[in-house]
């Protein structure tokens, strides 16, 4: 068959077809050379329609490149939505990758419902590999709206390695006065802070937040970070007033095997800690530490 008669297969398989076959119809589908109108417009339909397919559709969508970037003001417009379509979308996007950025700056730029604009901050995190982003991500943390400002910050997490030069605002917004603000940041300054010696000291200054799930998030966030100097940050820790952050502590002492050796004394009472998962997280970085973290 010739290329058009294929296309024409695969949209009549992804539309009327079942299971496998159709799910396969629509994969095959973001592989078609110089997509027209009508390969879009199904994919659309898709996205919007069966569960089962929403997920192809969206990453779809994605793999067309030109023949969707030609139709971005309607998938930003899905994007922004609240619904499974919509987080397909933002997975197109991401699969899109920076040719769709300035679009999607635009549409952030002009879109006024708060939630629609958060939902679009999101998909900036989509993108994979670059840091043009970051400019936009951390003009959005100082945004008026609070769940724009979660989005932006968890955006750069999701960023990686790529979202570090925004590593100076999110230390700020740690320090935000909504909880859920202190939440999103530190938790995405454990997402990209890998190795990252200078937040060690602002993340431990959140153990002692006044919202407790802030103060879990900063020890996992410390505990991401991976250096041996934290075991001094998680050694006090382990006598926390709060099960939830004595665990994480042993649990995140373990991770360092043999270089937490002298954390050993200190864990061996929590054997005996009240909570179950204290102990049996006690229990777990003990060996941990004592086979050199294997």
């Amino acid at each position: 068959m010739s290329d058009p008669e294929v296309t024409r297969a695969l949209l009549a398989l992804a539309r009327e077809g079942r299971g496998e076959d159709a799910q396969l119809a629509v994969e095959a589908l973001g592989h078609v050379r110089e997509a027209g109108p009508a390969v879009v417009d199904a994919l659309f339909a898709l996205l919007e329609g069966d569960a089962a397919l929403r997920r192809a559709a969206g990453y779809a969508l994605g793999r067309l490149g030109p023949a969707t970037l030609a139709a971005s003001d309607r998938l930003l417009g899905v994007a922004a939505a609240d619904d499974v379509a919509g987080e397909w979308a933002r997975a197109a996007i991401g699969e899109l990758g920076e040719p769709i950025l300035p679009a999607l700056e635009r549409r952030l730029e002009a879109e006024a419902d708060p939630a629609r604009r958060a939902r679009l901050a999101a998909a900036l995190g989509e993108l994979r590999e670059t840091k043009a982003p970051v400019p936009t991500l951390r003009r959005l943390l100082e945004d008026g709206d609070v769940r724009v400002r979660v989005a932006a910050a968890l955006a750069i997490g999701r960023l990686g390695e790529y979202g570090r030069d925004a590593v100076p605002a999110l230390e700020e917004a740690t320090g935000a006065p909504e909880a859920r603000v202190r939440l999103a940041a530190v938790t995405a300054l454990g997402m990209l802070g890998r190795g990252d010696r200078r937040l060690v000291a602002p993340l431990a200054a959140r153990v002692a937040d006044e919202d407790g799930d802030v103060a879990r998030a900063a020890v996992d966030a410390i505990g991401r970070l991976a250096l041996p100097e934290t075991i001094d940050t998680f050694l006090p820790l382990l006598e926390h007033e709060d099960a939830g952050i004595r665990w994480r502590a042993a649990h995140w002492l373990g991770t360092l095997g043999a270089t937490a050796r002298r954390a050993l004394p200190a864990l061996m009472p929590l054997l005996e800690d009240p909570d179950e998962i204290v102990r049996q997280s006690a229990a777990r970085a003990a060996e941990l530490i004592r086979k050199g973290g294997r």
